[in-house]
């Protein structure tokens, strides 16, 4: 997905990642809004990730509870939605889409981070630690 811009009368090409990466999140949501409503089912997990970017936490919570639901298959999507949940302290929702992230794909260092961080949050040392000692096992270059 691109967005063409006008600049010294040169055309340039702007892709989602480069809006992305440059925090230009606004324009990144406009974007994804309109992969979304065009059927793109990856689209709204991301959209969720730029909305809280945005102080947009209700929207976000519902984008990323879209991007479930359209693609259910999808680790990154209830990663996505485990971790804005996490940040509103929606703690048992969130080890919920937590522990399905893992399921569908347990090798992936940010799934067992975020697992660890809800322990961390509900007081639990001692399982924060094995989570974390997990995900550095599938990413040793993250100590």
């Amino acid at each position: 997905m691109h967005q063409m811009s006008q600049h010294d009368d040169e055309m340039e090409v702007v892709t989602l990642q480069d809006l992305l990466e440059d925090g230009r999140f606004e324009e990144a949501e406009h974007l994804l809004g309109m992969a979304e409503a065009a059927g793109e089912s990856w689209a709204a997990s991301l959209r969720a990730l730029c909305l809280a970017e945005l102080d947009r936490p209700d929207d976000a919570v519902a984008a990323a509870e879209r991007g479930v639901a359209t693609e259910p298959s999808s680790a990154f999507g209830h990663w996505t939605l485990g971790a804005l949940q996490c940040d509103r302290n929606y703690l048992t929702e969130a080890m919920t889409s937590a522990e399905e992230a893992l399921r569908l794909d347990s090798g992936d260092s940010a799934h067992w981070a975020l697992v660890a961080q809800i322990h961390a949050k509900r007081g639990r040392w001692s399982e924060c630690l094995e989570a974390a000692q997990q995900g550095l096992a599938r990413h040793p270059g993250d100590e």
